[in-house]
């Protein structure tokens, strides 16, 4: 008798053919990508809050990396705050766009959009948080706006750059755009799905 290893095993070969041939007879390249979009966000498991969980804490780690780059190129010009206040907006609203689009989902695209917030939030602060110290201790000024501090400690620094308010601005000035994302990927999804049949008719 088969082992329950073996027989996972041949259930993820079965389901990777089955996506293979499916994605082989979609001929049109809009449905071809939203198919696969669809497919990689299944992949990631089953519970509909197991796949946002890990869309949004996958896209927090990247922007996190990304800010952590930007500002060890930049230590002591301009600060991050112009970044780390312009960029997500545009994450979230790609990531409410992709999600809605591919799972014809309005409530999954925007729980993923808003945990994806949430968890770039976190990323911020805690980048904001090191990297505080580092511009202070490199040229004594602020990593959010890049002005000139007269903190007389690290410590001053980093709870300048975690304010509340900061962070609250950030998150008020974030909400909106996946949101938007997502309402803008049903409605991309839908008109796809209505001028199908009329394509199929011009076809035959």
């Amino acid at each position: 008798m088969p082992s329950d290893r073996t027989s996972a095993t041949g259930a993820q070969v079965d389901w990777g053919a089955a996506l293979r041939a499916e994605l082989a007879s979609i001929s049109d390249q809009r449905e071809r990508r939203r198919f696969a979009f669809g497919a990689i966000v299944a992949i990631l498991g089953t519970p509909r809050r197991l796949r946002s969980g890990l869309l949004a804490a996958g896209v927090a780690v990247a922007f996190a990396v990304s800010l952590l780059g930007f500002s060890r190129a930049t230590v002591g010009h301009g600060g991050l705050g112009s970044m780390s206040v312009l960029v997500p907006p545009v994450i979230l609203f790609v990531i409410g766009f992709l999600c809605a689009w591919s799972t014809r989902s309005l409530q999954f695209a925007v729980q993923t959009g808003v945990l994806a917030a949430v968890t770039i939030l976190v990323a911020v602060a805690v980048v904001f948080g090191i990297e505080a110290v580092h511009w202070f201790d490199v040229a004594h000024v602020s990593v959010f706006d890049g002005e000139h501090v007269d903190f007389g400690t690290s410590r001053a620094a980093v709870l300048d750059a975690l304010h509340p308010v900061i962070l609250l601005v950030h998150l008020v000035f974030w909400l909106p755009w996946p949101v938007l994302g997502a309402a803008a990927g049903v409605r991309a999804s839908r008109r796809g799905t209505a001028s199908k049949p009329a394509n199929q008719q011009r076809t035959v």
